[in-house]
């Protein structure tokens, strides 16, 4: 499909009490050969789930009991969990009928920080495989739980979508494999590793859910250790899929596995013309018409430059950001000078893989395929750049104002440094669904701000906002965030102006136990929230399918100013150690109870390595890693104010 014309645009963007001044943003071809800045490729992202989460309800005895395939394994962990599990008691009985005898561990512990309850962990070392009798009892009739069950058999269930575009009418496709826990990141080579180690399903269905708590649940398509299923929402809004497979080894042994996949269903949007116009010499906007964004003030926008030039018909540049939604138009901003930098003559110009999304959870709202190619002709560019690192910044974060156009200046964006009010400062910012736990200030000197609202749940543009409404009082600030408060420093940095461009010498972006790439927890605790009846429910941002889709609009340019620390706890020879109870039977290790390492690492950024003997928060097993003054006297000598 190609569309070709012309006209508009504004950037006033209200966010948090605050008015937000988006920036224009552009990337290297480089940021596209090494795909940072290209939408991921589904396959590629889906984690292995090595535990299966049981949901059950007493009967009218309050008992509940199960029959669980266990394989051959050198470790097996049961976790019953619900509100008055504290009054449970479990008993795993063998298949040769015995409930003791075995090299058992009963552990008792509790649900802090996440729920103030206090429950029993069976820890079984070499148990006898087959099916082993799981008996609750002590429940009140019909109240439910969730039975956690991990065995370590090195057999994973891997889960991912055909695609990221999850749309009101349009049929979303999951697909999924049982596979090796040390897969090699490509679908068909594990799937041959499953084959080759005789793993095959027994049985697999899945529970579709929505906001409401209608629900679908049906057998799966197999094909050996390969799964698929395919499901059309007629509403938007948040969607869980519960997968629940058993399977069999090359033995004949049974396993049981479980996975949770989150989506947002959205409405829609269409493109039904592009315009472009001269903004000045240097930058050329281009103005796409939207069908179906009625409802929204702004989206989330990216493309590749593609144009004739050295190397014939490549690759350019990138172009995106935030572009407020005025007269169904929003804008993407294209500075000439990066087809000079790269080699580009201007001719036959074309956008490439033009994106649409919701700003949060960087969600698709355009069908997959929609638009191939956008054809825009020949533009003129501007003399060869003899100093090209003059002249980068600007490239990469635009110029401010769009010349022609009302631009509200928000207090903190660029302008005279000397005529915005408050100090200096090195921001302190907690993550998700905090109670205040966070760095403590007194571990910093100078001019330090902490960040302070508790208990929510945002997306990390709504995060981004709020710490720009907050920072407004200043006239610069560096950012350290835990949690998913790097996340949201990362995005407030990329995507408007603030307090962070007028930021002095130093690191910029400080992050610790930051789930870049997300984390189980986004979605698997909100779902044990649901039983206690509070939490602060799913994070789309934070799953894994979502994080991998929010990076791809972060470029290297950010990520270059970004300092990311992770942690683990200290694993003693003679114990079986973690940083929390129930936690441990979701993440793979090494992890901070809440991230695991591998995933708190930020591609493109600056790893300052993993310390062991701290976890994410208070109340796990070892002290939580704000408390490290180690790397918070690193962070606050280095901060950037």
């Amino acid at each position: 499909m190609s569309l070709v014309t012309l006209g508009l645009c504004a950037t006033v963007l209200a966010g948090s009490q605050h008015v937000a001044a988006p920036k224009q943003i552009g990337a290297p071809a480089s940021d596209l050969l090494n795909n940072r800045l290209r939408s991921p490729d589904p396959s590629t992202i889906g984690r292995p789930f090595g535990h299966a989460m049981l949901a059950f309800s007493f009967d009218e005895n309050g008992q509940w009991q199960y029959e669980l395939p266990v394989p051959p394994t050198m470790h097996l962990s049961i976790l019953p969990v619900g509100p008055g599990c504290e009054e449970w008691d479990l008993v795993a009985i063998n298949p040769a009928g015995e409930d003791a005898g075995d090299n058992r561990l009963i552990t008792e512990g509790d649900l802090q920080p996440f729920f103030p309850v206090a429950l029993e962990r069976i820890d079984i070392a070499n148990p006898m495989p087959g099916s082993w009798s799981i008996i609750i009892t002590g429940g009140q009739p019909g109240d439910s739980g969730q039975l956690i069950v991990r065995d370590r058999s090195g057999i994973a269930l891997q889960l991912h979508p055909a695609s990221h575009v999850a749309l009101v009418g349009h049929p979303i496709i999951l697909r999924s494999a049982l596979a090796p826990v040390d897969r090699s990141g490509s679908p068909l080579q594990d799937a041959f590793k499953a084959m080759a180690r005789g793993l095959d399903v027994s049985t697999a269905r899945i529970r579709w859910q929505d906001d409401r708590g209608d629900f679908t649940t049906s057998d799966l398509l197999q094909n050996g250790p390969w799964l698929e299923h395919s499901f059309t929402p007629l509403r938007a809004g948040p969607h869980l899929a519960h997968l629940e497979v058993e399977g069999i080894d090359a033995d004949g042994f049974h396993f049981i596995r479980t996975a949770h996949w989150h989506c947002h269903v959205e409405t829609e949007v269409s493109v039904t013309d592009i315009q472009t116009t001269e903004l000045d010499t240097e930058r050329l906007a281009i103005n796409l018409e939207l069908s179906g964004i009625d409802l929204r003030d702004k989206v989330l926008l990216s493309a590749e430059a593609w144009c004739d030039g050295q190397g014939g018909m490549s690759p350019r540049c990138w172009i995106g950001g935030m572009a407020a939604v005025i007269d169904n138009q929003a804008r993407l901003v294209l500075d000439r000078r990066w087809l000079t930098l790269e080699g580009g003559n201007g001719e036959n110009l074309q956008l490439r893989s033009l994106r649409v999304a919701e700003p949060n959870g960087a969600r698709p709202l355009l069908p997959s395929g929609d638009i191939d190619s956008i054809l825009l002709g020949n533009v003129d560019i501007p003399d060869l750049i003899t100093d090209h690192t003059a002249i980068l910044p600007e490239l990469i974060h635009g110029q401010g104002d769009q010349q022609g156009f009302a631009l509200e200046r928000s207090s903190s964006e660029p302008g005279s440094r000397g005529d915005q009010y408050g100090g200096h400062n090195l921001m302190l910012s907690h993550g998700y669904c905090s109670d205040g736990d966070s760095f403590p200030p007194a571990d910093f000197t100078g001019d330090v701000a902490a960040y302070v609202n508790t208990d929510q749940n945002f997306s990390h543009d709504e995060f981004a906002l709020d710490i720009l409404s907050f920072g407004s009082q200043y006239k610069s600030y560096g950012l350290v965030g835990h949690s998913q408060g790097g996340n949201a420093a990362v995005h407030l940095f990329t995507f408007y102006w603030s307090g962070l461009d007028w930021a002095g010498p130093g690191r910029l972006l400080q992050a610790m136990g930051s789930p870049f790439s997300g984390t189980t927890l986004a979605g698997n605790v909100s779902i044990l929230g649901e039983l206690f009846g509070f939490g602060c429910g799913v994070n789309y941002d934070m799953t894994y399918d979502g994080a991998a889709v929010w990076l791809s609009y972060i470029p290297t340019s950010t990520r270059q100013r970004t300092w990311t620390w992770t942690s683990t706890f200290e694993d003693e020879w003679w114990s079986y150690d973690y940083c929390h109870i129930l936690t441990d039977l979701v993440l793979w290790d090494p992890d901070d109870g809440v991230v695991e390492n591998s995933e708190g690492d930020l591609d493109g950024a600056n790893n300052m390595g993993t310390t062991i003997g701290w976890c994410h928060i208070q109340d796990m097993s070892d002290p939580a890693e704000v408390w490290d003054t180690n790397r918070t006297s690193d962070m606050n000598t280095e901060g950037a104010r």
